[in-house]
């Protein structure tokens, strides 16, 4: 089942978002540093870049 959400309404134009829940429930559970490197990833793919502060 889909739900959809409106993102933002005006007199011309409506913007929905899709959602589709996971029906897969992982069994397992992640590292906080497995957890945060994929964030990073996954940041990294939408165009942030990594910044190293010293």
């Amino acid at each position: 089942m889909s739900t959809y959400n409106i993102v933002l309404s005006t007199n011309e134009s409506t913007v929905v978002a899709e959602y589709e829940p996971q029906t897969k429930r992982s069994d397992a559970y992640q590292s906080e540093g497995a957890l945060e490197a994929a964030f990073i990833k996954m940041l990294g793919e939408q165009g942030y870049e990594y910044v190293t502060i010293h």
